[in-house]
């Protein structure tokens, strides 16, 4: 029948007086019986058999239902929810007996019953049927469906019997989750067993397997209370990128396609780079990706990735490492200190590292003696410290410079600085810094768009603070700050994570990033433009060898020592005092020149100071402006032609502004400049005569980095042979 048809002949049947059975009402979706509903609103009242479930998760009494049908009298009334009952509870004598039912006189019962077309149909041969009124809505099989999940996933679902049946009673024609403890008919209700199940159930086109989450992580997934983890390694980011998330980055794209479950993807984060040959072409792209991923770990996976690569030789494992944090930066300190060997990738994996690494050329004025003994010292000095070591050469080295004390032809830090003092000139001091970062310093202003100017300077002996520090007291000309940080840490002030301190310098780890932040703020002061210039200055240096080595003379001083052994003052000691000692200007202190000390002194285990080494007592003064980046130098010609009876190299630069010291550096060595008179902006250098080849050149403004240049040497015999024979 069509809609208005039903209910017309509902509408007699509640007008009828003759009639004493219900009338029924067949139906399988939702807008017939909320029409039914709405055109009997204002005649029936409505009766849900949902309102008799004794618990929340308990099936209507039925007893119950019957025994109140019978006292109700004078009334017209819609009944719902038996057909939905009669098919989850698999009662279908239920029906039957509804079916049985006689109304009193004065009794309409309007009862839709959802699917009921067969049980209908199976009645249609009954005598009754002439006294039982039976209509059909046009059954259109638009049947809903329970799909029952378990009690423990936390989900949103509907809870109950008593709620399942009161939704149903609505009216529904499609799919509802729910929870309840009762059996249902397995034909309208299908038993979810797994969280696994049920995410599969909401998002159908998922095309994933069980095996990438256990149980517990796939009824995370269903919580919608819970806020997505969005961290790399996290569930959800798997989970997102197995649903086919869009994935740009390369590392990130080999390790979703070769990981089958979540359980091996943080493992594969970390370690799947070593799969990839360093030698490739794609490496280095790689490398970088990775190191992103590997700094968004918390400490403690970065812990467990440095254990499992112990499984790797030393120099390979160097390749499989970054800078990202202190741990990882101290174990390649610790491989280098312990292989002997700074490698070439090491500006890739530890920029700062390979910074302080780097060789620089001392040009005393007038003076290139001492700048090449300067030069040839603090680069093997560093190599020392780096190695943890302490060669017979270098000891030799040492203590011949401890005999003479080439460095008292130096100028005081106090003469110099007096010299630059300005009124926007600003002062700052850093505790401890002694020439062997000049080099990092140099390379590190070079990134920052820095120039500067270095001049060599000596501390007073002995090479204490308090002894050094009026040249800080006494500036008053411009503004002035102080970093005491680099020397706290030399006294080791620093979390060395179990690093063996005795075994390598685990200090320079955080001495590097104590003097690139001093020369990030040196670039910040000065493109803020408070002041027009920054004057570094250091009150002494520090030695790592004198700790190394161990060394404790016979001689005992009636103080016992201090300052690690390496300066006491002068007593009645009428002793001969070792030959490697030296006095300060008013005789008021003994102060060691070599790595010794004196008997009964503090043991230290980093670094010291108060001595008289190269390395304590040569300080750093320099002069920090911002380098004007119009500033251009490139090789008039790149390809260099030689003959056999050439005896140097000519090159000519040109530079696009007036320079007066003008220098480039090949292999570690400097070559001064001469301007061309025909053209001051060209500057030729010669060079020592170079053999066939590529050559990569450094190009400096005094002590300033400019840039690098690349050129080619060929032979022009070679050349004019190759002309003829083609």
């Amino acid at each position: 029948m069509n809609r208005d048809i039903v209910i017309r002949d509902t509408q007699e049947y509640l007008a009828r007086k003759d009639t004493s059975h219900p009338l029924f009402i067949a139906f399988d979706n939702e807008e017939d019986l909320s029409f039914l509903l709405q055109q009997l609103s204002t005649t029936c009242n409505t009766l849900n058999l949902s309102s008799y479930c004794g618990s929340d998760d308990g099936f209507p009494n039925i007893d119950q239902f019957f025994s109140d049908l019978q006292k109700k009298s004078n009334t017209k009334m819609i009944i719902l929810g038996c057909g939905e009952y009669a098919e989850l509870s698999e009662k279908s004598d239920f029906l039957s007996h509804l079916f049985d039912f006689q109304c009193n006189s004065k009794q309409k019962l309007v009862i839709p019953l959802w699917n009921a077309y067969s049980f209908l149909q199976s009645r249609q041969d009954d005598p009754r049927i002439d006294f039982v009124r039976v209509l059909t809505f046009p059954q259109t099989k638009k049947y809903w469906h329970l799909k029952k999940i378990p009690l423990k996933i936390n989900y949103n679902a509907i809870q109950g019997i008593k709620r399942i049946l009161a939704k149903l009673e609505m009216g529904c024609d499609n799919s509802l989750v729910i929870k309840t403890s009762c059996a249902l008919n397995e034909k309208w209700c299908r038993t979810i067993t797994s969280a696994f199940e049920m995410y599969c159930m909401l998002h159908p086109s998922a095309n994933l397997s069980k095996s990438l989450f256990s149980e517990d992580i796939w009824k995370q997934f269903l919580d919608e209370r819970r806020v997505p983890d969005d961290q790399i390694w996290s569930a959800d980011t798997f989970l997102k990128f197995k649903l086919n998330a869009p994935v740009n980055d390369p590392y990130l794209l080999s390790v979703i396609n070769k990981t089958e479950s979540f359980f091996e993807y943080r493992h594969n984060l970390l370690t799947a780079i070593w799969d990839e040959s360093q030698n490739s072409n794609q490496y280095p792209a790689l490398y970088a990706s990775w190191k992103k991923i590997l700094a968004q770990f918390p400490e403690d996976d970065v812990r467990f990735y440095l254990s499992k690569a112990q499984i790797l030789d030393d120099l390979d494992r160097l390749a499989y490492l970054t800078n990202n944090t202190s741990i990882e930066q101290l174990e390649i300190l610790r491989i280098i200190s312990k292989t002997k060997r700074v490698p070439d990738l090491l500006t890739d994996i530890y920029p700062l590292l390979a910074s302080y690494a780097t060789r620089y050329a001392f040009g005393i004025q007038n003076n290139s003696d001492l700048s090449q003994k300067l030069t040839d010292y603090f680069e093997a000095y560093k190599q020392q410290k780096l190695f943890n070591e302490l060669t017979p050469a270098f000891v030799e080295q040492m203590e011949q410079v401890a005999m003479h004390r080439p460095y008292n032809v130096l100028p005081t830090r106090g003469s110099v600085l007096e010299k630059l003092k300005g009124e926007q000139t600003h002062l700052m001091w850093i505790d401890a810094l002694g020439c062997e970062f000049l080099g990092f310093i140099q390379r590190r202003s070079a990134d920052l768009g820095l120039k500067l100017n270095v001049h060599v300077t000596r501390a007073k002996l002995p090479t204490l603070t308090s002894v050094n520090r009026d040249f800080f007291d006494e500036w008053y000309c411009g503004t002035k700050d102080q970093c005491k940080q680099l020397d706290e840490l030399k006294h080791g002030d620093f979390e060395d994570y179990g690093f063996d301190r005795a075994q390598m310098p685990v200090e320079l780890v955080y001495e590097l990033d104590v003097l690139d932040n001093a020369l990030i703020a040196i670039a910040k002061h000065l493109k803020t433009k408070k002041s027009k210039s920054v004057v570094l200055a250091s009150d002494h240096g520090a030695t790592r060898l004198a700790v190394i080595s161990k060394n404790e003379t016979l001689w005992e001083m009636p103080e016992k020592g201090k300052h690690s052994g390496r300066c006491c003052r002068t007593n009645e000691f009428d002793g001969e005092l070792p030959p490697y000692v030296t006095h300060d200007e008013d005789n008021e202190w003994n102060v060691m020149a070599n790595y010794s000390r004196f008997k009964g002194g503090r043991k230290a285990d980093v670094e010291v100071h108060g001595g008289a080494t190269l390395e304590e007592v040569v300080v750093p003064v320099i002069e920090f402006k911002l380098l004007d980046k119009a500033l251009e130098v490139e090789l008039v010609e790149k390809v260099i032609k030689v003959h056999f009876r050439d005896k140097s190299t000519k090159l000519v630069l040109f530079c696009d502004q007036a320079l007066d010291n003008l220098v480039v550096e090949l292999d570690g060595k400097r070559y001064s400049c001469t301007v061309i008179p025909e053209n001051t902006k060209k500057h030729e250098a010669v060079l020592p005569k170079l053999r066939t080849g590529k050559y990569k050149l450094s190009v400096f403004d005094g002590d300033t980095q400019l840039n690098s240049v690349e050129f080619t040497v060929k032979s022009s015999g070679t050349g004019v042979k190759e002309d003829k024979f083609f």
